[in-house]
């Protein structure tokens, strides 16, 4: 009998995720199912303080649900509410059916003030029902591990995984800026002062209020909160993308890196536990130290080199469409869970 799974998630209605149709699955071997949660057609972080407890109990009647129905694993994404409710209801029951996997899992670093070791005590336990974690960088195994006091064993990684649609798109031009993207954890800083007295043209697209500090210097152009389709096509048209970071145990950056590779495009980006497991030093991209803008500025200026461009964007496709997809993503998860 194939083992029967599920991936839930919470927001507004929908059908099914992006990456749904890319997935080629034995239905021999697994059945996977997806359901999609709504509240008021709100994502987790939307979600008041004094709405959670619906929300956990809405889990919790899916939860018994699934294991009526004989669910062995339940995956879900990131540390969003449905997750959090699963370990919640887990932890305090003591029920481990079916198996809970949080797949894509992140959270902020520890920090050395109360609010924050009180937060770490209380996912601790709130943790440690899970089966799996399946983490996006090889560095927060350890991490977490230590942070949470888990066994050998209990974080695995797992390259995240881009669009396959991605590596069909061309661009018959090529503009001379370079092109930051992304709002959390980024240094523009370290970037604007690596461009600062060049001709090196840089269009940076963050977040509200993430980039309106850089506003009016002379060879950097910012803009907000612009449509994921009119960032791809910005993305295509650029020399090269860059991705700035601050130096972080968490993993950030890999979705912005993944696209613009997936697109044939060069990538600059710092190296962190983000970048490290995502791009072979001057063989698909170009990785800089934290905060170095000298080394940030020479490797902008390398890449005036369109031959360089093209050779580094042509690896850098090619890595994805043998690496990060959405089949390879959903084999390395069966592997890491299947215990």
């Amino acid at each position: 009998m194939p083992m029967k799974s599920v991936v839930a998630t919470l927001g507004p209605p929908h059908d099914k995720p992006w990456w749904w149709k890319h997935l080629s699955l034995d239905r021999n071997q697994c059945q996977l199912d997806y359901v999609r949660l709504v509240y008021n057609n709100r994502h987790s972080q939307d979600i008041s303080t004094m709405e959670i407890p619906i929300v956990m109990l809405k889990v919790l009647r899916h939860l018994m649900v699934w294991r009526r129905l004989g669910y062995s694993h339940v995956y879900t994404v990131e540390c969003d509410l449905v997750g959090l409710s699963i370990a919640f209801w887990q932890s305090v029951t003591g029920m481990r059916r079916p198996k809970h996997i949080i797949v894509q899992f992140i959270m902020r670093e520890k920090q050395d003030t109360a609010k924050s070791r009180a937060k770490y005590a209380f996912m601790r336990f709130l943790f440690s029902s899970l089966h799996r974690v399946v983490v996006s960088s090889s560095l927060e195994i350890e991490y977490y591990r230590k942070a949470f006091g888990w066994p050998a064993g209990k974080a695995a990684f797992v390259p995240v995984l881009t669009n396959p649609e991605l590596l069909d798109k061309v661009s018959d031009a090529e503009d001379q800026y370079f092109l930051a993207g992304g709002r959390s954890f980024r240094d523009y800083e370290t970037l604007v002062r690596a461009v600062a007295g060049t001709r090196i043209k840089v269009l940076i697209v963050g977040g509200r209020g993430a980039v309106e500090q850089f506003a009016g210097l002379a060879n950097v152009q910012t803009l907000e909160n612009i449509p994921a389709s009119e960032l791809e096509g910005m993305m295509l048209r650029s020399r090269a993308v860059v991705v700035p970071l601050q130096d972080r145990a968490i993993s950030i950056g890999q979705s912005v890196v993944l696209q613009a590779m997936a697109l044939g495009k060069a990538v600059v980006a710092t190296r962190t536990a983000g970048t490290i497991d995502y791009i072979d030093h001057l063989n698909d991209g170009i990785l800089v130290a934290p905060g170095d803008e000298r080394e940030l500025r020479d490797a902008l200026l390398l890449l005036e080199d369109a031959n360089l461009r093209r050779k580094l964007g042509t690896s850098a496709r090619s890595r994805v469409a043998m690496m990060h997809l959405p089949k390879h993503y959903a084999e390395s998860i069966r592997k890491a869970t299947a215990v």
